[in-house]
């Protein structure tokens, strides 16, 4: 199984809040890790502090993964904001239809 299918499956059961995880490369593998929404919202995602280190003393983390239910992929300008803040690419999914978006850092 893949980080994909994995991150996925998290935005199905999340939804209709977004879901949030990382990707963690863990001893050459690529691993998604499930990390907990603490924002208030449906429409927005706060990755819960002790998650995110969680995952830093497990791997190294490689990327952020977010769900749009009912929306496109396609990233917000939050999302590249904040893609660009953290320096990481961010990956987005659509539970609905398995679509997936991208963005990179500048």
């Amino acid at each position: 199984m893949n980080w994909q299918y994995s991150a996925l499956s998290y935005a199905k059961a999340a939804a209709p809040k977004e879901s949030c995880g990382l990707v963690v490369n863990c001893d050459g593998v690529e691993v998604y890790w499930n990390c907990r929404n603490i924002a208030d919202g449906l429409d927005c995602f706060v990755i819960d502090p002790t998650d995110w280190a969680d995952a830093e003393d497990t791997g190294v983390i490689m990327a952020v993964v977010h769900s749009h239910p009912g929306q496109s992929p396609e990233p917000s300008s939050m999302d590249i904001a904040a893609c660009n803040r953290s320096q990481l690419p961010w990956y987005i999914v659509n539970p609905t239809d398995g679509s997936w978006g991208k963005c990179n850092a500048a």
